[in-house]
């Protein structure tokens, strides 16, 4: 079975309009808390389960053509910058006009997911420190 989750900051007016737009979806709204490494629910909502060091996470990524079959030219933008590089195509998942990255988590902090992305990449051996805001989805 495969679960999704999806990450994203809003606040103010917008946090009503979101929370209407997932619902509709069958989704539930969820907030990051500030202690380092816990999920908690946002109010009135129930908690989605720890994310921890090994699980499997989707990274929003720009796609283009590689340079072989059977692979794709990603980015992936992140705290520090944009990361560039190659991944298999089974490692890309295209969602809702989407595309995601498969990654796996190496540490959970307040504002930062640190993620080792599946791919060979120019500048980073795969090490990505992606924001708390970022879009994500779970992998199950």
């Amino acid at each position: 079975m495969f679960s999704t989750w999806l990450m994203l900051s809003v606040s103010g007016s917008g946090n009503q309009l979101v929370e209407r737009l997932l619902t509709t979806a069958g989704l539930e709204m969820l907030s990051l808390n500030t202690y380092p490494g816990r999920l908690a629910p946002a109010p009135g909502r129930h908690p989605m389960p720890n994310l921890e060091p090994g699980e499997k996470v989707l990274v929003p990524t720009s796609v283009g053509e590689g340079a072989f079959p059977g692979e794709n030219l990603v980015t992936v933008e992140t705290k520090t910058g944009p990361v560039s590089g190659f991944a298999k195509t089974a490692n890309i998942v295209h969602r809702h006009g989407d595309s995601y990255l498969m990654a796996e988590v190496q540490d959970v902090s307040e504002d930062t997911l640190t993620v080792r992305l599946f791919g060979s990449f120019f500048t980073t051996t795969g090490l990505a420190y992606i924001p708390s805001s970022a879009k994500l989805l779970r992998a199950g």
